[in-house]
Order: structure tokens, then sequence, then C-alpha cells
């Protein structure tokens, strides 16, 4: 993804500075070793009632330089809002020691941060690691090294892991190998390996680059990371990203690139609103991944005018909140199936998302359809999901501005115009081949294939007059109509600039599909990442469910009796 980014002061080589944030809670100063003064944390802790996972900032400076005062705001805004605890790291700079005393400080570092877990109320299994230029470098070759734990030592912080859950680098060098062909005028790369500037490239030791270099240790187990670059960066070319995401992606390996167009060095900084939305959604996605105490998915369940047998929507609505809580791979998930919207407003406030299942958007369809959508602007303000499933995903022409404004353009990403004056969109029956569209390291993607399926999956869906907003992206296509057919988006999501994330599936019509399994992996991986859940590397796993059992009027289509003039239909 590129964005475009206003003009920001450009940074001193490889350095971070120190901006203006809210005050944390706690503030810790204390070493982590006792070789030299300069391996000492910042520790920044959250107030909370439990243990909260630790984001370990590494500081630029082209490793001779930079402080561990220059915490990105946005990291110390986050302790202030109880979400995550915050350590930066200071570390022996190259005037010093040269390679790889640095990645070896940092390594201990996050031991010693672990051995204090229990002290600094912190979760372990919840270690993230970040930094700018030469602190991007530090983290993510400390993300793609192998775990530095010593089970055998007579020390303690060294039989802790260095591992982490996951790591963003933003404007950092990963490939020393480069040097060689593109020109990198800054001194800092060669006086890390201890060599003098000017050093011609092919004169170095090709072993002491690979050493330095975190893109040698990529491997399909290596945890995700977030690789942010600027297209115009003349200090880390942007090569450097480029290559470290290609290499991941061939790996297997979770990488996500997201590159500033017209960004330069600035980048290393994470200034930008959108690089920290970014940075912000990336770490809650991993860091809170699977943790779901407390938290419910609410399946909303509206009006249904369709004949038995098609959509079902009270056993459709039954059988996802039952298939989502008995999921074989996602951990304590509580689901709640709701027909009317609740007076008592604590049930809303655990809510991670909700999933939407009616004839057409429940929302302006059920009783008192003001205040649900007074509250739902407030849910998704927060950050909790929204997920419409088929004609949840439509509105009509009463419900839209002239201009098809509404507020589900913006919660999901894109609607089913149904008879609308401003765009009509398309439903009808084929036999339809239906193709991921997502990125293929997108965690919707995870599991599942292109499918053929007899349904009625919605075409010319309005994402707006400019196509699908930043941040949105198609999930699923199809082919149609099959006489001139034209790549169709039957499925979208997006990642709102609030945190929290919607989607639209256009299926099922019939309710057999549901014992597709292609079609509930893929529906259910998307409610899960709408939730903030970790979606498995194969999938969200579910049996294949007895459709009786969820008390549809009738599993396959029957014609719906029409009722005569002061007579009930018999």
């Amino acid at each position: 993804m590129k964005m475009k980014v206003t003009s920001l002061l450009l940074l001193t080589l490889f350095a971070s500075v120190p901006l203006l944030a809210k005050t944390p809670a706690t503030h810790l100063n204390i070493a982590y070793h006792t070789e030299d003064k300069a391996q000492a944390l910042d520790v920044y802790l959250a107030k909370s009632d439990k243990p909260t996972p630790v984001v370990v900032f590494i500081h630029g400076g082209g490793w001779r330089g930079g402080s561990k005062n220059a915490v990105p705001p946005y990291l110390l805004d986050a302790v202030a809002e109880g979400w995550t605890s915050v350590v930066s790291v200071e570390y022996r700079f190259t005037d010093v020691a040269t390679h790889p005393a640095q990645v070896n400080d940092c390594a201990r570092a996050i031991q010693f941060v672990r051995s204090k877990a229990s002290e600094w109320n912190l979760d372990p299994e919840r270690v993230a690691v970040t930094g700018g230029s030469a602190g991007a470098h530090l983290s993510l070759w400390l993300a793609l090294h192998d775990d530095f734990a010593n089970p055998e030592s007579d020390d303690p912080v060294e039989r802790e892991s260095s591992r982490v859950t996951c790591a963003i680098g933003y404007a950092g060098p990963t490939d020393w190998s480069l040097l060689e062909e593109i020109d990198h005028k800054h001194p800092a790369y060669r006086q890390l390996l201890d060599y003098e500037p000017g050093t011609p490239a092919a004169e170095m030791d090709a072993e002491k680059k690979a050493s330095v270099s975190p893109i040698t240790f990529v491997s399909k187990d290596d945890p995700p990371i977030l690789i942010v670059h600027g297209d115009s960066d003349a200090i880390v070319p942007v090569r450097h990203a480029l290559d470290l995401d290609k290499a991941m992606r061939s790996s297997g390996a979770n990488s996500e690139l997201y590159l500033v167009e017209g960004g330069r060095h600035d980048v290393a900084g994470a200034r930008h609103p959108d690089v920290t939305e970014k940075s912000v959604a990336f770490l809650k996605e991993h860091l809170f991944a699977n943790e779901s105490e407390g938290k419910e998915i609410v399946i909303l369940v509206g009006p249904e005018k369709h004949a038995p047998g098609t959509h079902e929507v009270a056993a459709g609505g039954r059988l996802m909140a039952h298939s989502l809580a008995n999921a074989t791979n996602l951990k304590d998930v509580k689901t709640r199936v709701l027909y009317e919207w609740p007076k008592d407003r604590s049930i809303l406030e655990n809510t991670a998302t909700v999933v939407c299942i009616g004839d057409q958007f429940p929302g302006e369809r059920i009783d008192g359809s003001d205040a649900v959508m007074s509250d739902l602007a407030k849910m998704t303000k927060r950050g909790c999901g929204l997920v419409c499933v088929h004609y949840a995903t439509g509105l009509g022409v009463d419900d839209v501005e002239e201009d098809g404004e509404h507020p589900l353009l913006h919660w999901t990403g894109g609607y089913f115009a149904t008879r609308c004056n401003h765009h009509q969109s398309v439903a009808r029956i084929f036999e339809a081949t239906v193709t991921p569209a997502a990125p293929a390291n997108h965690p919707i993607s995870r599991g599942w294939t292109t499918f053929e399926i007899r349904d009625e999956p919605y075409t010319r869906n309005w994402f707006g007059r400019d196509g699908l907003a930043d941040g949105a992206v198609a999930l699923a296509s199809v082919e149609f109509p099959p006489d001139n057919p034209t790549t169709e988006i039957v499925a979208w999501a997006i990642e709102r600039p609030d945190g929290g994330r919607g989607a639209g599936i256009t299926m099922p019509h019939f309710y057999r599909n549901w014992e597709r399994p292609e079609l509930r992996k893929f529906l259910f991986n998307t409610i899960a990442w709408t939730a903030g859940l970790n979606i498995p590397k194969n999938g969200v796993e579910t049996a294949a469910p007895d459709l009786a059992s969820f008390n549809p009027v009738s599993i396959d289509p029957k014609p719906r009796l029409k009722q005569k003039a002061g007579k009930a239909a018999k």
C-alpha cells in the first residue's frame, strides 16, 4: 500500500527525535547488564489489572548515536491508554564495540524484560520489538534470528527467550550485499562492521555482511513483520524493504509492506498519522491475538422476507454462533445471538464485533433503528468490528443520501445498493467461481482457495464514487455475467482509521450452502479478523454443521406461501 505524506523535517541520518506525548503511568530506569554503562532500559509501565503486552523500542542513530529517550509518541500514548507497556533500549555504540555487540545487547534486553515480567505486570508471551533506521535494523535482525535462550546457563536472564511476537521496522537497512549494487554513502554501514568509511563493498568480508543482514535469517517460522519505508529514501534505499518483503513471502512467513509515497528517511521517526495508525492496528492485531476474554461476537438477526430454505437468517445466525464458539482452533470464543436490539447497553460494551444477517441491513430494519444506528456509531468509533452477511449488506433508496452516503460505507467499506437512485447493484443466482482477491498474506485469505458454488453473490456493489476507500481491500471476486464477464467484487473488508475493522460478504443465499467448508472458512476467517482474533495458519476450522439442528423453516428452497386477502395462508 502507498500513501502520500506532507513534507516533514528530515531527521538526522539514522536518528530519532523525541516528541511530546501523553505522560505514561510509571517510568523506571534500570540496567539490564553490567558490562557497559550504555546497557540500560527506560521502562514505561501501563496501569492495568492484568499483565500487559510490552513493546521493546530500539532507537536509531547510525549505531553510534541517538538516545533511548526518543520513544515515538504513539507508543507513549499507548502506555497512557493502558493497552501496552513500553521498554526503550540503550546499547553500546560502534565507537565502543562493533557488530554483533549491538544485537547481543538488544537480545539481552528482551531476555531481561521477560525475567521481570511478573514484577512489572507484563505478559512474557506478548513481546513486540520496533525501531527506526538503525533501530529498525536491530529490531528486524532480532525478530528473524534464532532464539538466544540458553536453558543450561547459570544466568537466569540468559535462560529467557529472545523471540518476539511481532516486529515493526521503519526505514531499516536489511541487506548489506546491496552495498555492492546501490550507492550507500553513509559511513555507518561500514563502521558497524569495523571498516573505515569509504571501504569498497567488494573488499568487505562476505560472511560479515551476511551476519549483519536481517534478510539472511528469514524462515517460514518468523513472527509477523510490518516493514514501513519511504519510496524516496536516499539514506536507506527502498530496495532493502522490497527485498526483505519478497524473501519473507517466498519463505511463507507473514510480511506486510507499507510504502510511503514520496517518503524519505524521515519515515524512520514513525510520526505521520497514517503510519502510526497502521502501526497501532498491527500491534493490536498480533499482541491481542485470540484474546477473547470478556468479549463477545454478537450475531444480530434482522427481519426476513425470503422463501424457506433460502436466507433462513435466524437459523443462519444460530449456526454462525455455534460454529464460532466450537471452532477447533480458536480459543474461548464467546458468542451471543440477538433478535432485537438490547435495552441493556452493557451487553454491547464488551462486543468485539457485530455480525449482521437479515433482509437488508438490520441497523435500518429492526425496531428502534435510530437508537441502533446511534449505538453502532459509538461502538465502531471505539474500534468494534462489523460484518454484514448476504442481504444484510443491502441498503435501499430510503436509507441513503442522494449521493449514496451512509455510515455502512465507512463501517464495512461498501454495500449492496437496492434500487437506489445513485446506483443499482445486481442480484442473480448463478454457478459462480469464487476467487480470493485479497493479498496472499492477508489473514482472511488463510486456508481457502477458489471454489465453485451455486448461489447469489451480489455484483456491482457500491464502494463510493472513487471505488474502494483507503484501508479497504477486495476479499473475493467472481466473473459475471456469464455471457460477457467482468471481474466483480463479492466480498470486501476495511481497516478503519478508528482501529476497527469491517467487512461485507454477499453469500450465502441458500441455507444449504452453509455445508460448504470453503465458504464457512472464508466467512469465519472474516468474522474472527474483525473481532481482532488471530487467524490460524490454515484458517478457522469448523465441523460440518447439522443444518436441521438450528431450526430452519426449511433446509432446501421452497416457495413462500402467499396470503389471501383477509386470511392467513395455511
